[in-house]
């Protein structure tokens, strides 16, 4: 029997943060982001693109027109366009309970946020999933970027 893990594939630039709380009740929540930005303008990206024919803008925009280099939605998109997710086994302890809060980059609640950040403004607001959720729901992170607003 193997140690418990949570699989975690995406594509895209939205996020998943692991949050962690000991059973003991000391240490407080940790935060952990389990998921993978696919931006353009991202060494290993920005590589691969290059290595594909494509090019990143000044701006971060793959071939100077989108802001993410891995997509579902963007299935009509040619090469150095990619669709294969990023896939990640985290190893899970008995001794933790753990909350995985999932939301897309469009949620506002990710911009200029750290995993760590996110973890202590969440723990503060409640220690069980429901509390978190309304904190989470009630909470404006940043104000809408043109990139939120669908605008350039």
């Amino acid at each position: 029997r193997g140690a418990a893990r949570l699989w975690v594939a995406n594509v895209g630039d939205s996020d998943a943060v692991l949050l962690s709380t000991p059973h003991s009740g000391g240490g407080g929540v940790s935060a952990e982001r389990v998921s993978c930005r696919h931006r353009p303008a991202e060494r290993a990206e920005e590589e691969r693109i290059c290595a594909e024919g494509g090019f990143v803008s000044a701006e971060g925009e793959l071939n100077g027109f989108i802001a993410v280099a891995r997509a579902l939605g963007d299935a009509s998109m040619p090469p150095p366009s990619c669709h294969a997710p990023s896939i990640r086994a985290v190893p899970l302890r008995t001794s933790h309970s753990y909350n995985l809060v999932i939301a897309s980059d469009g949620a506002r609640m990710w911009v200029g946020v750290s995993a760590g950040d996110f973890g202590r403004r969440l723990g503060a607001w409640a220690r069980s999933s429901i509390g978190g959720a309304w904190g989470l729901r009630s909470h404006r992170w940043a104000p809408p970027s043109a990139q939120d607003c669908g605008t350039s």
